[in-house]
């Protein structure tokens, strides 16, 4: 994923295009809910949670209004400082699906219970609205996080103004997307499989942004003092198709309109096959460079870890 810090305001032009479909991507992120205590999607939407916290702890201001856009805000709040939680005042929950945001403001309630500090905190649920906003109030927010969320967005721009719209000044966004590397190997392989068995090819991975265009962005809506980091992770699989079950566990699956609805069995033995030759974990330790973090999925759900 690609972990992005901003602070600031102002301008904006177009940054649009609507590539996906969020009726479906809806539906896919319901269907993920029941799966939100796996380890698969602990690890999607938590380790980006953990750079936020190191990071956040750091900044020297108070947060009386602060925003959580995305996924997993009770894990967020397990992990931050008590002396973060106590300069909140309202903390913003904001979330695409009505049963997700539930979900959040239930794992939230518990937080409560156990953390007194948190108890004097007001939680406010904020569905996204038509156009891609949350429709925040003018300088209402001091600092906001979107976790793994923004690699969904047809208008980038858009999104990121409303966000902007929100800040006070002098305000700080942090967010976390899965960036333009991601699935890279699973892409290939289908791209090769769909060009031989299909006689053309199509977006079969969805598209992502890469550090570059999304940098863009943010100075095009405004941002000021854009900084930005990029982290790799590598996991591991035992077979094409334990990923693309690890995909569908966190609702990451592709719903960009230009992919082919109907690609043949044939097509899918054969990206498995190219999969299973070119990144088994033989070749893919080779290819793994000191630094990058290496992840077997399998192992850890056989032994069914906490990542806590």
């Amino acid at each position: 994923y690609m972990g992005i810090m901003m602070i600031n305001k102002w301008v904006r032009r177009s940054f649009a295009g609507t590539v996906f479909d969020k009726s479906k991507l809806i539906q896919n992120k319901v269907s993920s809910n029941q799966f939100k205590k796996s380890v698969a999607h602990q690890l999607f939407y938590d380790l980006p949670l953990v750079s936020f916290v190191n990071k956040i702890v750091a900044v020297k201001r108070d947060f009386r209004n602060f925003a959580f856009i995305g996924y997993n805000p009770g894990s967020f709040l397990d992990k931050i400082d008590g002396e973060f939680l106590s300069r909140v005042k309202r903390f913003f929950v904001c979330d695409l699906t009505q049963s997700s945001l539930d979900m959040s403001m239930e794992d939230i309630k518990k937080f409560q219970q156990k953390n007194r500090k948190a108890k004097s905190i007001e939680f406010v649920p904020i569905l996204e609205k038509s156009g891609e906003v949350f429709n925040f109030d003018k300088s209402s927010i001091d600092g906001a996080i979107s976790n793994m969320y923004m690699h969904w967005i047809n208008n980038v721009d858009e999104h990121l103004t409303d966000i902007h719209n929100g800040l006070a000044d002098d305000g700080m966004l942090m967010i976390s997307i899965a960036g333009g590397n991601t699935l890279r190997e699973l892409n290939m392989c289908y791209i090769m499989a769909e060009q031989e068995r299909e006689g053309g090819i199509s977006p079969t991975v969805a598209p992502m942004m890469n550090l570059h265009d999304f940098g863009n962005a943010l100075q095009i809506a405004g941002y000021k003092i854009v900084t930005s980091d990029r982290v790799l992770f590598s996991y591991e699989f035992n077979s094409m198709f334990d990923l693309l079950k690890c995909i569908q566990v966190t609702g990451e699956q592709n719903v960009a309109f230009e992919k082919r609805k109907n690609l043949s069995k044939d097509t899918h033995i054969a990206a498995a096959a190219l999969y299973q030759t070119l990144f088994s974990k033989r070749v893919s330790d080779a290819m793994n460079t000191v630094g990058d973090k290496i992840i077997n999925i399998d192992a850890l759900l056989d032994k069914k870890k906490d990542l806590d």
